[in-house]
């Protein structure tokens, strides 16, 4: 006699994407450079970018946080009808968004959070579904670039409060990867790493972005065309470094 049939339920899982805007104070040098609309084009080209990899995970619920009411506003307009777009209830600087993004699903009824910058060039579905499924063994998931700060932060819904408390997400906290584990530890939490990015792919400054571009391998559909030499009518992205004798 063969037993019951054993059902798993998938654990609700949620993929949090954090919605930069032109005047974040990081992006100025870049805004300065190419100017605030296109870098407002770019960053709308990498956020839609984003949210198509997430939409390849599999049991995964995607979430928008924007900076402030006016973004979300301005994004529905802009974005998929029907994607959940949220933000506080007053304006907050940008590296606050993490905290408040896994401090408003913390009662949601999600088991696994992935909080990633949308402002990031090659972010692909392999990388997100890595992130979730390291959670199924970890407390937290950390991603970073090969320097600075981080790109992704993966949560246990139950940690949430204790991670927020500890300060490891505060605004002046820009920890990589390494520091970020330690402070886990301290924390008891255990945690797994995802796979390095490229520095050039946060693009902060137009050296940056002409680096990260070159060949454009690995960039999705929207910011390739974006970034594409036809739609920059001025040599600005493309021109090439003057030698002198």
């Amino acid at each position: 006699m063969r037993g019951r049939p054993v059902y798993r339920l998938t654990p609700r899982q949620a993929v949090i994407i954090i919605a930069r805007t032109a005047n974040d104070s990081k992006l100025a040098p870049l805004a300065g450079d190419i100017g605030t609309d296109r870098l407002a084009s770019l960053l709308l080209a990498t956020l839609r970018d984003t949210i198509a990899a997430a939409v390849r995970v599999d049991g995964a619920s995607i979430v928008v946080v924007a900076p402030d009411p006016d973004t979300v506003v301005h994004l529905r307009q802009l974005l998929p009808a029907g994607l959940d777009i949220v933000a506080p209830a007053e304006p907050v600087l940008i590296d606050r968004l993490d905290r408040f993004a896994l401090s408003a699903h913390e009662d949601r009824g999600f088991e696994r959070l992935l909080v990633l910058d949308g402002a990031v060039l090659r972010l692909t579905a392999r990388i997100i579904g890595t992130g979730l499924g390291a959670l199924a063994n970890a407390d937290a998931v950390v991603g970073g670039y090969r320097r600075g700060s981080r790109y992704a932060f993966g949560l246990l819904s139950r940690h949430i409060p204790a991670v927020i408390h500890s300060g490891i997400l505060s605004v002046d906290d820009h920890h990589g990867v390494d520091e970020t584990q330690d402070r886990l530890r301290r924390l008891r939490l255990g945690s797994r790493r995802l796979d390095p990015l490229p520095a050039t792919d946060a693009f902060l400054t137009l050296s940056e972005l002409r680096d990260a571009i070159v060949g454009r391998a690995g960039l999705g559909r929207h910011t390739a065309s974006e970034l594409s030499v036809s739609n920059w009518a001025d040599p600005i992205l493309y021109e090439q470094p003057r030698h002198t004798d």
